[in-house]
C-alpha cells in the first residue's frame, strides 16, 4: 500500500517536472518517493528472511535507497524552501556518502560487523525476523548524518518561517513535518550512544574539524582512502558561518601515488567567496579555485626529473598559472645540483631560471647555496645548517644572501625532545629586524590515557610494553621517546598505509625481561593511530639452587613449573635453575622420573632488573 502511494506520487511529480524542467523540486520529490519504495521492498525482504545471508544482503543494499532519500530530501528542501545553510547540506550528503562506502567495506553492513543468528518475534500478529550479532561502531556515522539532517531541516523551516509571509509559513510547515518524520531514526541515534568506539579501518580514515570564535563558526569532514594501485585518495568538504560574510563552503579532492621510480600528486580545491576560517581577515579572501598537478621520475644513474603545474583563481584579481620543471643530479659522492625553470602567467608574466647546490658535511650538517635569475635581477644565498635528528637533540642554521636588492642574514636555534620542539629565529636586513620564539607539541588521547608528544601531523602508534617504564621506543633505528610509568609511549611520524618498524631499545630493557621480539611492524591509517603491544613476560628473574634430601644438587634436566604460569624451566649444572616471571612469593614444583616436590620461594626486595640468588632449597620426596 505504501509502495503504491509512493509510486503514484512519483508519477505525478515526474509529470509536472516533464512539462517544466525548471521546477527541480518536483523531480527531487519524485526521487524521494521512489527511494521510499526501494526501502520498503528491502525492509519486507529483511522481515521475511529465512537465512542470515538473505537478511544481511537485504540490509546491506537498503543503504543505497537510504542514501538517495537523504540526498533528495536535502536538495528538495533547498530547492522548494530556498533556505537552509549550504555548508550543512553538503556535510549531510558527504556523511551519508561515507556511510554508504563504509556499508560495503566494513563488516556485514553499516549496522553489523557480524550477524550470529536470526530470531522470530511477533509484531501485530505477524512473525518477522530480527538479527542478533555484533554491532558495527561505524553505524554511528549514519546516525550522525540523520541528526545533522534533522538540524538542517529545522534550520531551513525556521528560516522560512521568519520570512513572515503565508508562503514562508506553508514552507516551514513542510520542513517541520519532515523533521517529525525523522523522529524515529533520531531516537535510535540517541539510544545508540553507548556503543563502544572501535579502531579505524586500515584502508579508510575519517577526519573532522571544528572551530569557533566570537564571530566565526566552522567545521569540516574529510575522507582519506586507500584506492587501487596503491593510490591514496582524499575528499573533503567544510562550511563556515561568519557574522559579516554569512555562510560559505570549501571543498577538496586529491590523489597521491609514490613508488621507487614514479610519484604524482593531483589536487583541486575551491571555496565560495563567503567562506572564512578563524584568523582570516577581510583583506585576504579565500581562493576561488586552486589546482595542482605534479609528477616526479627517479633514476639511480641519471638523477631526478620533476614537473609541476599550478593554477590559482581569486575573487579579487586575475588568475595566475605557474609551470615548473626541475632536474637534480648527483655531484661527487654526496652533493646534488638542481636546475629549475619557472614560467608564471597572469596579470604579468615572468620567467625565472635557478640553480641550487646541496652539500652534506659531517653528521647532520649541510651547506646550501642558491642563485635565481629573473627580470628584476638576481637573488642568491649561502647557508649552513644542522638539521633535527629523528630522536631528541639540538639543531641550528645560519644564512646570508641578497634578495630584492637588499642584503640580509638569518639564524636559528632549535631543540627537539620527546614531548615537543622549541625554536628561536632571528633575521636582519637594512630595513627590518625580527626575532621569533616558538614552541610546539601535541596532546593525544588514546586508549583512555593522555600523552604529551611532539606535534602529530602524520600517523602514530601507541606502544605498550607492560610493566616496563623508561624503555626507549622508536621508529626504524632511532629512539623517539620512552615508556611512561604504565609502560606506554606514543610514537609519531609514521608513514600511512606502509609498514613501519617499531623498535625497543634493548639496552634499556632489564636483563630479566622476557620478550619475544624487540621489533614489530605497524601499518597505520592516514593521520590516525594503531596500538602496538609487545608480548612481555612480567615479574622478576632469579637463580635458584635446589638440593635433594641427601644434600646432592638436583639432577640436571629436572623440570620446574611455576604455579600459575604455563612456561617450563629446567635445572642446569650444580642444581641451579634460572626462573623468570617470579613475584614476591611463589610456589615451584620440581619433577623428575615420576617424582615431584613443591618449593616455596620468597624473593628479597630489589629492583626489577636485579637477578636474585635464592637457595639452596631442599626438595623432599625426590630421589635420583
Amino acid at each position: 500500500m505504501i509502495a503504491a502511494a509512493c509510486l503514484t506520487l512519483a508519477f505525478m511529480q515526474l509529470s509536472i517536472w516533464a512539462r517544466d524542467r525548471t521546477r527541480l523540486a518536483h523531480l527531487l520529490f519524485a526521487v524521494l518517493a521512489l527511494t521510499v519504495i526501494g526501502m520498503a521492498a528491502l525492509e519486507v525482504q529483511m522481515m521475511h528472511a529465512q537465512t542470515i545471508e538473505a537478511f544481511a544482503k537485504a540490509q546491506r543494499w537498503i543503504h543505497v535507497p537510504i542514501f538517495g532519500a537523504v540526498v533528495a530530501m536535502v536538495w528538495f528542501v533547498r530547492s522548494f524552501l530556498g533556505t537552509g545553510r549550504l555548508w550543512l547540506a553538503y556535510t549531510v550528503c558527504a556523511l551519508r556518502l561515507l556511510s554508504l562506502i563504509v556499508n560495503f567495506s566494513s563488516g556485514v553492513s553499516l549496522n553489523y560487523r557480524e550477524i550470529t543468528g536470526l530470531r522470530q518475534i511477533e509484531l501485530w500478529g505477524e512473525s518477522i525476523a530480527v538479527a542478533d550479532g555484533v554491532f558495527n561502531p561505524w553505524t554511528r556515522l549514519g546516525q550522525l548524518s540523520l541528526l545533522l539532517l534533522a538540524a538542517y531541516l529545522a534550520d531551513a523551516a525556521l528560516a522560512a518561517w521568519r520570512r513572515g509571509d503565508d508562503e514562508g509559513r506553508r514552507s516551514a510547515a513542510i520542513g517541520g513535518g519532515m523533521c517529525l518524520a525523522l523522529g524515529g531514526d533520531i531516537r535510535i541515534a540517541a539510544e545508540s550512544a553507548y556503543f563502544r568506539a572501535a579502531g579505524i579501518n586500515n584502508g579508510l580514515t575519517l577526519e573532522t574539524r571544528a572551530e569557533l570564535s566570537g564571530r566565526t563558526l566552522g567545521g569540516g569532514l574529510g575522507i582519506t582512502a586507500e584506492l587501487p594501485a596503491q593510490v591514496l585518495g582524499q575528499i573533503g568538504v567544510a562550511g563556515s558561518q561568519d557574522d559579516t560574510n554569512g555562510s560559505g563552503t570549501h571543498w577538496l579532492l586529491g590523489a597521491e601515488y609514490l613508488s621507487l621510480r614514479h610519484g604524482f600528486t593531483m589536487r583541486t580545491e575551491g571555496a565560495s567567496s563567503d567562506y572564512r576560517r578563524i584568523g582570516q581577515t577581510e583583506s585576504t579572501p579565500p581562493y576561488r579555485r586552486q589546482d595542482l598537478l605534479s609528477y616526479s621520475y627517479f633514476t639511480e644513474r641519471f638523477g631526478q626529473l620533476g614537473l609541476a603545474y599550478a593554477h590559482m583563481e581569486t575573487y579579487t584579481s586575475a588568475a595566475i598559472t605557474t609551470s615548473t620543471a626541475n632536474y637534480t643530479m648527483r655531484v661527487g659522492q654526496r652533493a646534488s645540483l638542481t636546475f629549475n625553470v619557472t614560467h608564471v602567467s597572469g596579470p604579468s608574466s615572468e620567467n625565472t631560471v635557478g640553480l641550487s647546490l646541496v652539500m652534506p658535511l659531517d653528521g647532520r650538517t649541510t651547506m646550501t647555496g642558491s642563485a635565481t635569475r629573473r627580470s628584476g635581477g638576481t637573488d642568491g644565498y649561502v647557508g649552513v645548517n644542522k638539521g633535527l635528528a629523528v630522536d631528541s637533540g639540538e639543531a641550528w642554521r645560519v644564512l646570508a644572501g641578497r634578495r630584492a636588492g637588499q642584503d640580509y642574514g638569518e639564524g636559528g636555534l632549535y631543540y627537539q625532545g620527546g614531548h615537543g620542539l622549541v625554536t628561536a629565529d632571528a633575521s636582519a636586513s637594512s630595513t627590518q629586524q625580527t626575532v621569533r620564539l616558538g614552541a610546539q607539541g601535541g596532546l593525544v588521547f588514546a586508549d583512555g590515557n593522555a600523552f604529551a608528544s611532539r606535534r602529530v601531523q602524520d600517523s602514530f602508534a601507541l606502544v605498550e610494553v607492560p610493566g616496563y617504564s623508561g624503555v626507549g621506543v622508536g621508529f626504524q633505528s632511532s629512539v623517539l621517546t620512552h615508556t611512561d610509568s604504565n609502560g606506554e609511549a606514543l610514537v609519531p611520524g609514521l608513514l600511512a598505509y606502509r609498514p613501519n618498524s617499531i623498535r625497543l631499545d634493548p639496552n634499556e630493557l632489564p636483563i630479566s625481561a622476557e620478550i619475544d621480539t624487540i621489533e614489530m611492524v605497524a601499518v597505520p591509517p592516514a593521520r590516525s593511530g594503531v596500538k602496538v603491544s609487545f608480548p612481555v613476560r612480567s615479574g622478576r628473574g632469579a637463580l635458584i639452587k635446589i638440593v635433594l634430601e641427601d644434600g646432592q644438587p638436583a639432577p640436571a634436566g629436572a623440570e620446574i613449573e611455576l604455579a600459575g604460569d604455563t612456561k617450563d624451566f629446567y635445572v642446569a649444572r650444580r642444581g641451579e635453575a634460572f626462573v623468570t616471571g617470579l613475584q614476591a612469593k611463589n610456589t615451584l614444583r620440581l619433577k623428575w622420573n615420576g617424582q615431584s616436590c613443591e618449593l616455596s620461594v620468597e624473593l628479597p626486595d630489589s629492583a626489577n632488573d636485579d637477578i636474585a640468588r635464592v637457595g639452596p632449597l631442599v626438595c623432599l620426596g625426590v630421589e635420583r
